[in-house]
């Protein structure tokens, strides 16, 4: 059976990651994504209790919330956010904040953005890329030097480096690890 799986996001870059990482830890498992994204984080705060009610209409039985930390305080961040969701008719979620923003988790991997990316020149492991004061501006000079200055980097580019990461990779994010442990536990 496969099971549906709500993600209330960012963007859309962001859910095409979430599903390839998905597909990673569940390997094998059925299920399908349907999705809002709030093109930018204001409009996902108003509005993710409203869309939650949708999506359980639409037949979701998680709900997966993704809201980059960016410079916010990740505990008010959560309590926020479940404090919206408090009485959203989908028990079984997940309030997920990745530390600084998404591509943290991309900058994890670095042979994942060597090979999705084709790029010309080794990429170095980036050591804690959670402590990257912008994650996404590091990953598009990343890729621009080492494509030999020849490739832009676009956030619909994310979901190619998340095909391509390794699980043991972006474990070195502490900001995956509920996400991780959310999907082993209620689909894998």
């Amino acid at each position: 059976m496969t099971c549906k799986i709500g993600v209330i996001a960012e963007d859309d870059t962001d859910v095409a990651v979430v599903r390839e990482l998905i597909e990673k830890i569940a390997r094998g498992k059925s299920f399908s994504i349907k999705k809002f994204s709030a093109n930018g984080c204001g409009k996902l705060v108003g509005k993710c209790y409203q869309w939650s009610v949708q999506l359980k209409a639409r037949g979701c039985e998680l709900l997966i919330i993704l809201h980059d930390l960016d410079e916010k305080q990740e505990n008010q961040l959560r309590q926020q956010l479940e404090s919206i969701l408090s009485n959203s008719p989908i028990k079984r979620r997940a309030v997920v904040i990745p530390i600084k923003e998404i591509e943290a988790w991309l900058l994890s991997d670095h042979l994942a953005i060597e090979k999705a990316m084709n790029l010309k020149q080794k990429v170095e492991k980036v050591a804690n890329p959670q402590s990257i004061a912008d994650p996404k501006k590091c990953l598009g000079d990343l890729i621009y030097l080492k494509s030999g200055k020849v490739k832009r980097y676009l956030t619909s580019d994310n979901w190619k480096i998340a095909q391509k990461i390794e699980l043991n990779n972006i474990r070195r994010c502490s900001s995956f690890l509920p996400f991780e442990n959310f999907i082993r536990t209620n689909l894998a």
